[in-house]
């Protein structure tokens, strides 16, 4: 194999490896795809499918996640497109008909409704479902209790967290018994 046809080889297999790594980290976001095709023109890729798991906070409980990014509801029921530039909403991919439900997600609440730009947005028990643009893997949680111009966001509690110790007060009621007639002190 001449020169020109192992380096056209190797910058072949490297561009594969790329795309293949750059697959896998937005598939493991759970984020729609855009690779480049031969023509160097960007083609969607929606055989992704959608899913929604939980993660575990032992100060704030059991909360949605997908492709391991927190997720968020809104106390009102729209979120403009100037909004969607702060909360980008959770889309199911082109063709799939209902998002996955992971480990601690309920199967049965999780819906659908259309956005404004007429895609499936994904709802929890009827509550559209949305990402914080702010969120790093840092502070993944930037965006619970925060409001703002089009309402209040909060993460989506699937389970409350467990205190135990720590900064919980326990208060304990000692019985004892008096010798002289059988009462009872606290």
């Amino acid at each position: 194999m001449n020169r020109r046809a192992l380096h056209s080889t190797r910058s072949a297999r490297r561009r594969t490896a790329i795309t293949i790594a750059a697959t896998a980290t937005l598939a493991g976001l759970g984020l729609p795809l855009a690779l480049s095709g031969p023509s160097g023109a960007v083609t969607s890729h929606s055989s992704l499918n959608v899913g929604v798991t939980t993660k575990k906070s032992s100060s704030l409980g059991t909360f949605l996640v997908s492709g391991g990014r927190t997720l968020y509801t809104l106390n009102k029921t729209s979120c403009p497109s100037k909004c969607l530039k702060y909360w980008p909403a959770l889309v199911l991919a082109k063709g799939q008909s209902k998002a996955m439900a992971g480990t601690g997600v309920s199967a049965s609440k999780l819906g659908k409704v259309r956005d404004s730009a007429g895609a499936w947005q994904v709802t929890y028990a009827g509550k559209a479902l949305f990402w914080y643009a702010k969120d790093t893997s840092s502070h993944p949680v930037s965006g619970n209790q925060v409001k703002d111009t089009w309402g209040l966001w909060a993460i989506d509690v699937t389970k409350k967290p467990v205190h135990v110790g720590g900064g919980s007060t326990t208060t304990t009621t000692t019985t004892t018994t008096v010798p002289s007639g059988g009462g009872t002190s606290f």
